[in-house]
């Protein structure tokens, strides 16, 4: 599958301009997303998100079933 399809939560900030109130928010949209079977985690990669100071965050992509 492209790498270049993957993406980590700092992207949905980046890209797209949404923000959580809460990391706890952002966590239950990607568990929902991937319970539905819509994404599938593929690792872990430094954070971009400055407040991290390179913490380590989850990569996803979408699901086999979803991707193009």
């Amino acid at each position: 599958m492209n790498p270049a399809l993957q993406f980590e939560a700092y992207d949905l900030e980046e890209q797209f301009g949404i923000h959580f109130d809460t990391p706890a928010r952002r966590g239950a949209l990607f568990q929902t997303g991937h319970k539905a079977g819509y994404i599938e985690p593929v690792g872990f990669t430094p954070s971009r998100r400055p407040a991290h100071a390179g913490g380590v965050t989850r990569v996803w992509r979408a699901s086999r079933k979803y991707a193009k």
